[in-house]
C-alpha cells in the first residue's frame, strides 16, 4: 500500500488511489510487528497451537474453524457450507514482520468483532489504541459477531462499509 493513497498519488501528480483502509477484525499493526509477536508480546503464544495447526512445510488451518471464526450463534448450515471451503494456507506469513504501516498514510476506520476468539476484541482494541496515540484518527465500529462476519453478518457489514465509504467522499 505503500505510495497508493489518494495524498501520495496526488503529490506526484497522479490520479485516484485508496481514500481509506477499513479493517475488520484485522491485525493493524506496528511496523516490526507481526501475528506472532503480538501474542508473545502479550505471553500468550502457546495459545497459537489452539488456534493454527502449522505443517512442516509452513501451511498451516484453523483448529476449530466454527468457534474460533464464526464464534457463537452462527446458522448450523451456513457455518458447515464455509467449513468446507477452507483449506490449508501460508501460515508463514503470520510471523513476518510488518515493513511498513499503510494506516500512517491513509485515513483508517476499524470495524470490531465482539465475539471474535480468533483476534479477541483487547487486541484489536490495543491495535486501534496505539495508532491513535500516534495521532491519527481512527473511526471505530462494532458488529456483534465472530472473526468472520463476512459469513455471520453480510448485510450489516456491507450497510457499514457503505456507511464509511459516503463518509469518506463526503
Amino acid at each position: 500500500m505503500i505510495g497508493l493513497g489518494v495524498e501520495a498519488r496526488k503529490q506526484r501528480g497522479l490520479p485516484g488511489g485508496v481514500i481509506r483502509l477499513i479493517y475488520v477484525a484485522a491485525h493493524a499493526l506496528r511496523e516490526g510487528q507481526s501475528g506472532v509477536s503480538i501474542a508473545k508480546d502479550a505471553g500468550r503464544s502457546a495459545n497459537l497451537a489452539k488456534i493454527l495447526d502449522f505443517a512442516g512445510d509452513g501451511t498451516c488451518i484453523h483448529v476449530k474453524p466454527k468457534e474460533l471464526l464464526l464464534g457463537p450463534g452462527a446458522p448450523e448450515e451456513e457455518a458447515d457450507k464455509f467449513v468446507e471451503t477452507l483449506g490449508r494456507w501460508n501460515g508463514t506469513v503470520v510471523g513476518h514482520p510488518l515493513q511498513h504501516c499503510a494506516w500512517q498514510e491513509i485515513p483508517v476506520s476499524y470495524i470490531h468483532t465482539l465475539n471474535d476468539l480468533g483476534l479477541p476484541l483487547h487486541y484489536q482494541k490495543a491495535m486501534v489504541e496505539h495508532i491513535k496515540s500516534t495521532g491519527r484518527d481512527v473511526q471505530t465500529f462494532e458488529l456483534d459477531s465472530g472473526h468472520c462476519p463476512t459469513v455471520t453478518m453480510p448485510k450489516e457489514l456491507a450497510t457499514l462499509v457503505e456507511q464509511i465509504i459516503d463518509n469518506s467522499n463526503a
